[in-house]
């Protein structure tokens, strides 16, 4: 005799399914968030998590210099600008 799930049953089970499947995607940071894109002109701090109590990782430069990443990159970041106003930086060829 096969198994018979009632149509009633059937509905709950999905709706359990896609509530568990919505709740996992929102929950991650997306990859998109994650990616990181230095800007010379800013320096961005990340953080363990969302309370922003424990730097994990950097990004950024100085003026003239290039842009440098160090230790972890995660969805959790500060970031600030560094306004360079009397700067002249040297011609690199």
């Amino acid at each position: 005799m096969p198994l018979r799930i009632s149509s009633t049953l059937g509905f709950r089970l999905l709706g359990l399914a896609v509530v568990l499947v919505t709740s996992i995607l929102t929950a991650q940071p997306s990859h998109a968030d994650l990616v990181v894109g230095c800007d010379p002109n800013s320096v961005t701090t990340y953080y363990s998590d969302a309370s922003h109590s424990t730097a994990v990782g950097s990004c950024g430069g100085s003026c003239c210099g290039p842009c440098e990443c160090t230790g972890t990159i995660t969805a959790y970041r500060t970031t600030q600008r560094v306004y360079c106003p009397d700067v002249v930086c040297p011609q690199t060829s």
